[in-house]
């Protein structure tokens, strides 16, 4: 978790890097809701240290892997026919492929940050629809950096 936290971390302050020093060049008003301007260059510093970012996925809970057992159709009319012993439970393979597939879907991925790199997620760049560390540069970000981290292991 502390490399993809590392790789997100890079990966954003580039990105906010090189936004700001494309406004340089153009000249061009950055805007920062609830801020003094002042404040940004402070932002795209403390992204720079060490521990600014902190990625966070939850595990799955030891709960999660329980299988769901139960009785095949075939032994329901059996059963109320003429039950004499307890019939053999069947595993759920759809209760297997679904809870494999509900703690990726459900799972939360929180990215925790300094206060200060907050700013960067309020700064839009004059002429740029999105703020500098808008949600959806972020989430790209962070699809990158878990493809980088992946590949490393």
């Amino acid at each position: 978790m502390l490399s993809l936290s590392r790789n997100l971390q890079r990966r954003l302050s580039k990105l906010a890097d090189a936004a700001l020093d494309d406004a340089k060049v153009r000249d061009a008003r950055l805007y920062v809701t609830g801020h003094d301007p002042s404040v940004i260059d402070e932002a795209a510093e403390t992204l720079r240290l060490n521990g600014a970012v902190l990625v966070d996925i939850p595990l799955a809970r030891d709960d999660e892997g329980e299988a769901l057992r139960y009785y095949p159709e075939a032994v329901h009319r059996h059963q109320r026919d003429e039950f004499k012993e307890f019939p053999k439970l069947a595993d759920s393979k759809l209760w297997e492929l679904v809870g494999e597939q509900m703690h990726s879907l459900a799972g939360r991925v929180r990215v925790f940050c300094d206060p200060a790199v907050v700013v960067l997620s309020r700064t839009r760049v004059e002429g740029k629809d999105e703020p500098i560390l808008g949600q959806s540069n972020v989430e790209s970000e962070l699809h990158a950096a878990v493809s980088e981290t992946l590949g490393e292991q």
